[in-house]
């Protein structure tokens, strides 16, 4: 399979997400963010899933909060 090949047969979702400003390489944020959702449903504190998560992936703490909210938000 080709580049070409990919993006035609994707073309649809590729144009939904430039729509609506997600970058496909926002995939990476997937594991973090359902590790978020599934600290939350424990009943964990924010502040302590930030830490957790921040020294599992290398991110500061502050990240972690963009990524979730950057997840959260709402498309088209």
């Amino acid at each position: 399979m080709t580049i070409y090949d990919l993006l035609k047969d994707n073309v649809a979702i590729l144009r939904r997400f430039h729509k609506n400003g997600v970058a496909v390489d926002s995939i990476r944020f997937i594991p973090l963010y359902e590790e978020w959702e599934s600290m939350v449903a424990e009943g964990l504190k924010k502040q302590y899933i930030e830490q957790v998560l921040s020294e599992k992936y290398g991110y500061t703490a502050r990240y972690i909060r963009l990524v979730v909210k950057y997840m959260k938000e709402q498309v088209i």
